[in-house]
């Protein structure tokens, strides 16, 4: 009986650690979240901050299906102070439903896709692969990647600049 007892035990904190790395498109929007807070932040301390355009977030399919929900794009809006906000829009897997990620369309990508032209990537939220027994753990790797429009500065875009990569980069040089 002992013996069951721990075998179900570890059974349970295997799944346990598999599951938790299930949703790596809900850990690449906390990602962002991070990122918008920490830019607000060290703008806003600077010079108060300014009323600014939304920024524009964009959501491939993958990402959305394995945790970007409604509720987390909901909280990553209310966080954001001062004016400014988010527009996410969302992939879908229909035809009509899939928009052109065209670089300067989106500030923020949060994508499957590592290489997207005009974007650079930030940060990676890793995902479950597989479970190694062996070593009893949860094998992950980079699944949804956090890109950035190339050219666009953040701090600029809360100090009340405008969201257009052409524009931040004149004003950043």
């Amino acid at each position: 009986m002992p013996l069951c007892l721990a075998a179900s035990a570890a059974a349970s904190a295997a799944f346990l650690a598999a599951s938790s790395h299930n949703y790596p498109g809900g850990a690449a929007l906390l990602l962002l979240r991070r990122r918008l807070q920490t830019g607000h932040a060290a703008a806003t301390a600077r010079d108060g901050g300014a009323p600014c355009p939304p920024l524009r977030v964009y959501v491939d399919g993958a990402a959305a299906m394995t945790g970007v929900t409604l509720f987390g794009e909901d909280a990553a809006r209310s966080e954001l102070a001062g004016g400014c906000g988010l527009a996410f829009e969302r992939e879908g897997y229909e035809e009509g439903n899939r928009p052109e990620v065209a670089p300067g369309r989106y500030e923020y990508l949060l994508t499957e896709t590592r290489d997207r032209a005009g974007y650079h990537v930030v940060t990676a939220a890793r995902g479950f692969v597989r479970m190694d027994y062996r070593r009893m753990r949860a094998v992950t790797e980079e699944r949804v990647w956090l890109m950035e429009a190339d050219g666009f500065n953040l701090e600029k875009h809360f100090q009340g600049s405008g969201t257009n990569p052409e524009e931040n980069r004149s004003l950043a040089g």
